[in-house]
C-alpha cells in the first residue's frame, strides 16, 4: 500500500523531527498507531484521534500574563509552585535525563531500531519488539501503545530500505 499524507499534532521522530502542522507520508499500518496516540491527524477525516491540545493555548496563557496585574500574576505562580502535578512536570521537563513526550518517542525508536532481530526473546510471536524489551533499553515502563508507535514507523522503514 502506498504512503499518504497526514497531518502532525505533536512532534514525530521517524526519518526526521516532524512538528505539529507538517504533513508526514506514512502507509495505513504506521499511521493506525499514530492516529491512536494523538500524534498525527488524518486529513480526510479530521478529529478521528484523540483531540490535541489546542496550538495556542499556552501562547494566550503567556498573554494573559502579560496584561494581568502583578498581585494575579504572583498568586498564579504561587499556585502553581504549590501543585505537585505541575511541580512534577517541570522537574521532568527540565531534567535533560528525562525521557518524556517527544524524546520519549524518540528514545523508543532508537530502543527499537536497536533491538538484535535475531534474538527471539526480544520479540513477540507477532513480530513485535515486546514491551519489556523496549523498556530494558530506556529504563523507563511505556505501555504497549507507545512501543506500537515505534515500531509502526520502524516497519515502515524497513519496508522502504527493502
Amino acid at each position: 500500500m502506498a504512503a499518504r499524507p497526514y497531518r502532525v499534532l505533536s512532534p514525530v521522530h521517524a526519518d526526521r523531527l516532524y512538528e505539529p502542522g507538517e504533513e508526514i507520508a506514512l502507509e495505513a499500518a504506521a499511521a493506525r498507531q499514530l492516529i491512536e496516540a494523538g500524534a498525527i491527524e488524518d486529513p480526510d477525516n479530521p478529529g478521528t484521534g484523540p483531540a490535541p491540545e489546542p496550538a495556542g493555548i499556552f501562547e494566550r496563557a503567556l498573554d494573559a500574563l502579560r496584561t494581568a496585574p502583578a498581585t494575579e500574576v504572583r498568586e498564579f505562580l504561587s499556585r502553581i509552585a504549590d501543585d505537585p502535578e505541575i511541580r512534577d512536570k517541570a522537574e521532568e521537563a527540565f531534567d535533560p535525563g528525562s525521557v518524556s513526550g517527544t524524546s520519549l518517542h524518540a528514545a523508543a525508536l532508537d530502543a527499537v531500531r536497536g533491538l538484535d532481530p535475531d534474538d527471539k526473546s526480544l520479540w513477540t510471536q507477532s513480530g513485535a519488539p515486546k514491551v519489556e524489551a523496549v523498556e530494558a533499553v530506556l529504563g523507563r515502563d511505556i505501555d504497549a501503545a507507545q512501543r506500537d508507535a515505534a515500531w509502526a514507523i520502524v516497519e515502515a522503514e524497513r519496508k522502504e530500505d527493502e
